[in-house]
This record gives C-alpha cells, sequence and structure tokens, in this order.
C-alpha cells in the first residue's frame, strides 16, 4: 500500500488483505485484493513507481489516456495486471530481487530476458 500513500493525488485506492498458506498470491505477508488507479486524477509523478519495493509497478511510453466514460478511466488490478513473458514464472513465487541494485532495476531475474524494447544509455550516444 504504499504506492497508495505515496500519491499526491490521492489517484490510487488498495484495500490490503493478508496471505495465508491455503491461499497466497503474493511471496509477503500481504497483498492488494482491491486495487485501483483512477487515471483522470493521476499526474504521472511516478512517485507510486519510488515507493514500490516489489517493482510491480512500472510507467509506460504509451499515453493515450482518453476514453468515453469516466467509469474506463479507473483501471483494477485485472486491467493493469501484465501478460508473462517467455521465462517469466507466474506468481506466487520467492521475491528475487538481484544481488545488486543494478541487477533489479536494469533487467529480469536469471530466469528471463533483459528488456531490449528501448535501446540502451550506450547505445543511444
Amino acid at each position: 500500500e504504499l504506492c497508495a500513500w505515496a500519491c499526491p493525488a490521492d489517484a490510487i485506492y488498495v484495500e490490503g488483505a493478508d496471505n495465508t498458506e491455503d491461499a497466497r498470491f503474493s511471496p509477503g505477508e500481504r497483498y492488494g485484493s482491491v486495487y485501483q488507479i483512477n487515471y483522470l486524477r493521476c499526474i504521472l509523478c511516478g512517485l507510486c513507481i519510488e515507493a514500490c519495493p516489489t517493482r510491480a509497478l512500472t510507467m509506460t511510453n504509451e499515453f493515450k489516456l482518453g476514453d468515453t466514460t469516466r467509469e474506463k478511466m479507473i483501471y483494477t488490478k485485472e486491467r493493469l495486471l501484465a501478460p508473462l513473458l517467455p521465462g517469466m514464472e507466474a506468481p506466487p513465487h520467492p521475491r528475487r530481487l538481484g544481488n545488486d541494485e543494478k541487477t533489479y532495476f536494469l533487467g529480469l531475474p536469471k530466469t528471463g530476458t533483459p528488456d531490449t524494447r528501448t535501446p540502451s544509455a550506450q547505445e543511444a550516444r
């Protein structure tokens, strides 16, 4: 729920629930049973991404943020979930943050492949 606390526009709503051994949805003690982002309020500041300890939130280069109704601008957890890429494990699985901060922020775990959709800083020079 750190993302909701960090949001200055109050655009994120989270209802947390406890994981149990019978019903586990994430590697931690709690998970977001209800998760919504209201993109009519969002100011795209990125503070929610910085606050997230599990890298569950990311930004995209796609900025088409218009729709026909206000209801469609409130994204639920099901609408926000991205499909698994080849080499990724289906959740829940143990949290893998990498050996250092660079590994954590620049690539996927060793079971996956790095994101090559955008050029790296060295290629851009």
